[in-house]
């Protein structure tokens, strides 16, 4: 609920500039949220290997099996079938995070 309204106060508050025309919400869980999703026109799902998504969270500190578990609990939420009627837009990302940020 909490997060339900934020995002609802973020799309209707005014826009920053003229020239915004698009408006962005990151969620790693997104499917379990449907009040956000049925805000959304679109549902970009990034996805990467199961070794740089563990690279990854082990820069954010966690163990091998930390992340195994995280990886775990999450698999089966990014399915494009979760956000029925909406446009799903996949993005593979085959890069280690320092490609991305050049």
């Amino acid at each position: 609920p909490y997060l339900a309204r934020k995002v609802t106060d973020f799309f209707g508050s005014p826009a920053e500039s003229m020239n915004e025309k698009y408006r962005f919400v990151e969620a790693a869980v997104l499917s379990r949220a449907p009040a956000i999703v049925e805000m959304l026109d679109e549902v970009w799902i990034a996805e990467a290997a199961e070794e740089i998504r563990l690279e990854r969270l082990a820069t954010r500190g966690m163990t091998r099996e930390e992340a195994l578990r995280r990886i775990d609990n999450q698999r089966g939420l990014f399915e494009p079938a979760r956000f029925n009627g909406k446009v799903v837009r996949i993005i593979e990302d085959k890069s280690v995070i320092d490609s991305l940020l050049k």
